[in-house]
């Protein structure tokens, strides 16, 4: 009875799954095929009992499907009944897709693998049936790949509302829908409309945003980490809004006067176009990888799996201008067209590359293409990059150092400090729990902001369990600014006279005292001891080694 288009199994073998989905693959890469489920070997209907079991098998198939098959399959689930419908049993039908190879896929731990039926059996094909497979693949856009999911205009909710946003209060249709290689006649949902459909559950459509708490990955210790799934467009708008929290960033403007004056960390337009770009070009081939978006004090770095269509590029970080437009996904990229997220001529990069224009090369927006990943790099405008010298051949020094910044300038880069200080002045004995409610930020988040503080003498302890006191900025290293420039310049070619490895700060203080008129604050000492390029071994601020 079993033939190259049909197949039975009397169970579901939920520990040898591999067995009967590799059929359904099979079924798709030869001419399609059914497999009855709950028949004996020669057909004979076995059935399980119509009850609520059989709805767990029906979603169970349903799950494997979405789960283990890539691009997910054509296909359609009949309940087949006897007589008195106390018994159910379901036909698998496949649809064979033209120029589309289907894979069996196992997660992170073990790689695809291809079928094809050869009479009654499931086989591997051979090299040569891979090859024609692939080369015929090749040739057709993978984002209008057919699947067996349904939809219908109300579940595109979020893409109606962009969509009639952009077109003069016009509404989705069906009409539009079809046009856009989104849904089929029969309301079969394409990759395309996968990724578009509102609450979608497609395994491609996830984005993983990352704050990380200095200017490299380092460790794996980051700040903060949220996983995002659904309609593409809600992944934008989301990792939009993610970014407009993190406290690395400006957004709005500040008063000067009576005017206000626009304080962006990155325009809306630049994160748009970033997330847009990504979310177009992605290969959605890929499986178990997601869009990620991650923040640094110094920039933004969108990356999408997959490589980039043009040859020649290696992973050395290059200037954006130096991309040219390939568009991978035509049916995604029309979508975003349609809703004006997209320009038809793929200008996305020069938009990002004129809003940077005339800052200094350091925020010029960059990207890096490996073999499987395209990273786009953007800065951060309020970020201060280490060209902002003190020019001194003796004690040139980054005036990015927190010790040696003022309250106000560590505020303005990040600006969730300033209710951190508000709230420990309001309550000095404020623990985390209070803090986190206060900021709307996580245990771990609280933690990194209270250490920053620490580390910029903002604040201190009188006592391991004592209240925190908020310290004024004339008795902070970075008094050292207050200083005429002249004495300034001799205390700190005083201090590299001295050529210590290793200082005790409160007894070098006094020693100058003795050995000098001048009469400055042990503060302004101690700034005047970093910038001659000795660094803190202590927050106390008193044993320091030479950097």
């Amino acid at each position: 009875m079993e033939s190259r288009d049909l197949e039975f199994k009397s169970e579901l073998n939920r520990k040898e799954w591999n067995k009967w989905m590799k059929t359904l693959v099979a079924f798709s890469n030869t001419k399609g095929g059914s497999l009855k489920v709950f028949y004996d070997d020669n057909g004979n209907f076995i059935g399980i009992k119509a009850d609520k079991n059989a709805d767990v098998e029906k979603r169970y198939i349903t799950q494997m499907i979405r789960t283990h098959t890539s691009p997910i399959l054509d296909y359609d689930i009949n309940e087949i009944y006897n007589d008195d419908k106390s018994m159910v049993a379901f036909e698998i039908l496949v649809k064979h897709r033209k120029n589309v190879v289907t894979w069996l896929t196992f997660g992170q731990e073990d790689n695809p693998r291809v079928y094809i039926r050869d009479e009654g059996n499931t086989v591997y094909p051979s090299v040569d049936e891979i090859q024609t497979m692939l080369s015929n693949a090749n040739n057709y856009e993978f984002d209008k790949t057919i699947t067996g999911e349904t939809a219908k205009l109300s579940d595109f909710e979020i893409l109606a509302e962009e969509y009639r946003q952009s077109n003069d209060n016009k509404s989705l249709s069906e009409k539009v829908l079809k046009s856009l290689n989104l849904i089929t006649d029969e309301n079969k949902l394409t990759i395309a409309g996968l990724l578009f459909v509102d609450n979608s559950e497609y395994k491609n459509a996830n984005l993983v945003c990352t704050v990380w708490p200095e200017i490299t990955k380092g460790t794996n210790n980051y700040i903060d980490s949220k996983n995002y799934k659904g309609s593409i467009l809600s992944l934008i708008y989301g990792a939009i809004n993610y970014v407009k929290n993190v406290s690395y960033y400006r957004f709005g403007g500040l008063k000067n006067g009576m005017k206000r004056e626009d304080s962006f960390s990155f325009t809306t337009i630049v994160l748009r176009e970033a997330l847009v770009n990504a979310f177009a070009h992605r290969d959605y081939k890929i499986d178990g990888n997601e869009v990620s978006l991650d923040c640094f004090p110094d920039r933004i770095e969108v990356s999408s799996p997959g490589s980039m269509i043009q040859n020649g590029y290696s992973n050395n970080v290059q200037k954006l201008e130096s991309v040219s437009s390939h568009r991978r996904n035509q049916a995604i990229c029309d979508v975003f067209v349609t809703c004006r997220l997209m320009d038809r001529k793929g200008s996305g990069f020069e938009k990002i590359i004129d809003d940077y224009n005339g800052l200094s090369d350091e925020y010029y927006p960059l990207f890096r293409a490996t073999r499987s990943t395209f990273t786009l790099i953007i800065k951060n405008k309020k970020y201060q990059y280490s060209n902002a010298k003190i020019k001194n051949q003796i004690f040139s020094f980054a005036k990015n150092d927190p010790l040696l910044l003022t309250t106000q300038e560590i505020i303005s880069n990040n600006p969730t400090l300033d209710t951190f200080i508000s709230a420990i002045k309001n309550n000095p004995e404020i623990g985390y729990d209070d803090l986190a409610k206060e900021t709307n930020l996580s245990r771990d988040g609280v933690k990194y902001n209270i250490k920053k503080l620490k580390e910029a003498g903002i604040i201190k302890k009188t006592s391991p369990r004592g209240k925190y006191q908020i310290v004024d900025d004339a008795e902070r290293p970075c008094s050292i600014y207050s200083v005429d420039n002249d004495i300034r310049v001799s205390i700190i070619k005083w201090i590299v006279k001295k050529d210590y490895y290793n200082i005790d700060a409160s007894k070098l203080y006094e020693e100058y005292l003795i050995e000098n008129n001048n009469s400055i604050s042990y503060a302004q000492f101690i700034g005047a001891v970093l910038l001659a390029k000795y660094n803190p071994v202590t927050l106390d601020l008193q044993l320091f080694a030479k950097g």
